[in-house]
């Protein structure tokens, strides 16, 4: 897999299939690619910048914690090295150690009364965000994340379930979803072309297979 970072469900992204073609020795089926979370949707600023900014694909411990949303959203760990290497020694990231789908991850998190003081939800459709919500009269420390259902529309809008219900849409990176009865606080969202891909973007042009026998 093409990533700094292995991650529970290993991917082999068109981005390997095309590199395993390029080397002239496989011919490749590209139907078999499948999808990589890591930087979708950045641009070139992911290259260009340093992981010192701390957005996703990386991380910094947060609320006193160490941990952190995974690149993929798909759930959250503790903030560690990307690598060994001289390059990305000072960069972390954080591997999907708990998984939102799973109610167990709940563990993690402090208890209000018997609940989830972040008012997470634990489904397949769950996803990790970075997040202030709190219940309303409580205070708490530890990591601003927390796991809340999403979907993606079809012409790739993101929405994010609240912890009293409500869906609202994200329109654009940063933007805060709040209001949320119950509780106080916000869901900061992503990009949300980093979740919800439009059509074209799962293979760029850069890597598109070239005819067997052409140079």
């Amino acid at each position: 897999t093409v990533s700094p970072h292995a991650s529970i469900t290993p991917v082999i992204s068109v981005l390997s299939l095309a590199a395993m073609q390029d080397s002239g020795w496989y011919q490749i089926n590209f139907n078999f690619a499948e999808d990589l979370a890591w930087g979708r949707g950045a641009g070139c600023g992911l290259l260009a910048s340093s992981c010192s900014s701390k957005t996703l694909p990386w991380c910094s411990a947060s609320g006193g914690s160490p941990l952190s949303c995974s690149y993929s959203r798909q759930g959250f760990g503790f903030c560690e090295p990307a690598s060994d290497s001289d390059y990305l020694s000072s960069c972390t990231t954080a591997p999907a150690t708990f998984l939102c789908r799973s109610s167990q991850s709940a563990s993690a998190f402090q208890s209000c009364n018997g609940e989830d003081c972040r008012g997470s939800s634990y489904l397949a459709s769950s996803m990790c965000f970075e997040s202030s919500i709190v219940a309303v009269n409580q205070s708490i420390s530890g990591p601003e994340i927390g796991c809340y259902e999403s979907r993606c529309s079809a012409t790739g809008d993101l929405d994010i379930k609240g912890p009293d219900g409500t869906w609202m849409m994200c329109s654009e990176p940063g933007q805060k979803l709040s209001q949320f009865s119950g509780f106080d606080g916000f869901i900061a969202c992503p990009s949300p072309r980093s979740i919800c891909p439009v059509t074209g973007d799962s293979v760029p042009p850069a890597v598109v297979p070239r005819p067997v026998g052409l140079s």
